[in-house]
């Protein structure tokens, strides 16, 4: 070998020296994964008087790892909105490789909550295997309260006193105690005996009322139109109020009290009606005495 060849093949080695291979990228796959799967998207609370308030939902926690050497330390937790509260069992998890662990989500939702209301509950957590720390990918189910319907109704004056053949004006509330707005229609249960002697009693029109709210209303009655030299009575109006949107499962009696008191002529007006008959009975007990002295 020359001394040219020689220095030539020094420098080629020198140049090579510098020259840094740079190996291929691969692309790795996801390490660990942990996922929450609910097998309900959706779930309904009863939350009426009475009730336990409370629903289950269950579902799986999945686990998935490349490394089974090394454990999967799972931390679960479950949280509710607009008041509902969630517990997840098991809240913690140790798994030695992949693996789908079965949990259970109690919610607990308010008493007497408004239909109204669409709380959301998620499960989520954390999770580590060794060093490493990440999110459990988390899962939810909308919280769907169930519609309850209850009625009250009374009225301020619910015994009134007239005359014979006067009318009498009924206020009376009705509050919608439901967690629903509500519909509400009225039946007379004794309407036929009423009317039968006379009385005049006008339907009442449905009254609509959101939830939680009060509403009044007035009602005129009208005593019998026939001719009463005395009265001294007592009227009962049996009414009933229904729930339409429970279907008429829903319903509350209310009794009305109506005293009719004194007389009536129709055509006249009672207090000269009354002046007229005790003057016929002042010049009938004259009379008698007269004929006593003859």
């Amino acid at each position: 070998m020359t001394r040219r060849t020689m220095s030539i093949f020094i420098l080629l080695l020198v140049i090579m020296s510098f020259i840094t291979v740079v190996p291929k990228k691969t692309e790795a796959g996801p390490y660990t994964y942990v996922n929450i799967i609910l097998n309900q998207s959706s779930v309904e609370v009863d939350v009426s008087p009475g009730s336990t308030c409370v629903a289950q939902i269950t579902g799986i926690c999945q686990i998935g790892t490349r490394n089974p050497m090394v454990p999967v330390i799972v931390n679960l937790e479950a949280t509710g909105t607009e008041g509902v509260t969630a517990t997840v069992a098991p809240s913690s998890i140790v798994a030695m490789g992949s693996d789908e662990v079965q949990i259970s989500v109690s919610i607990k939702a308010q008493p007497l909550m408004s239909r109204k209301s669409q709380p959301i509950v998620t499960v989520s957590g954390t999770y580590t295997q060794g060093a490493m720390v990440g999110e459990v990918g988390k899962a939810q189910c909308q919280v769907i309260i169930k519609p309850y319907y209850m009625i009250n109704i009374y009225s301020e004056n619910p015994y009134i006193e007239i005359s014979p053949g006067d009318g009498a004006v009924f206020s009376l509330k009705l509050f919608n105690m439901g967690n629903d707005q509500d519909t509400y229609r009225f039946k007379i249960d004794n309407e036929g005996d009423l009317v039968g002697v006379g009385w005049t009693l006008p339907s009442i029109p449905k009254l609509t009322i959101d939830e939680k709210m009060p509403k009044t209303l007035s009602w005129s009655v009208q005593s019998p139109q026939k001719w009463t030299i005395w009265e001294n009575k007592v009227w009962m109006i049996k009414l009933k109020v229904i729930s339409e949107n429970s279907r008429g499962k829903v319903k509350e009696d209310y009794s009305l009290f109506v005293r009719t008191k004194g007389i009536h002529i129709p055509g006249f007006e009672p207090a000269l009606v009354a002046l007229a008959i005790l003057a016929v009975v002042g010049i009938e007990r004259k009379r008698r005495k007269y004929s006593l002295y003859r």
